[in-house]
């Protein structure tokens, strides 16, 4: 699914079920991996992050390092929430019917 919206330009629908599928299929995903894994430039992502954690579709979730006490060695990671992985299902069916959004 993501090798095909690559080779063409993709929606803003299409943008977000990459982000959930990306997210979905790593169970977290740290902001970098999703930037990779999307092809978005810094700025669209955090524009879409922005969005999507507004909507309550995903969350952020910080993971402390067992050995440190640093915060700045506590890496920040994006979850899903049940809202986002119903709507990630109904964006992959709404894809499949029509091939393309």
């Amino acid at each position: 699914m993501l090798e095909e919206h690559k080779k063409k330009n993709r929606g803003r629908l299409g943008i977000v079920l990459d982000i959930l599928s990306l997210i979905k299929r790593r169970r977290k995903a740290r902001k970098t991996w999703i930037m990779y894994g999307t092809n978005l430039s810094f700025a669209q992502l955090n524009r879409y992050l922005g969005h999507l954690l507004a909507l309550n579709l995903i969350k952020k979730v910080t993971i402390p390092h067992p050995k440190s006490t640093r915060k700045s060695l506590n890496p920040t990671y994006y979850v899903l929430t049940e809202k986002g992985k119903d709507i990630k299902k109904t964006l992959q069916e709404l894809e499949e019917k029509i091939g393309w959004i």
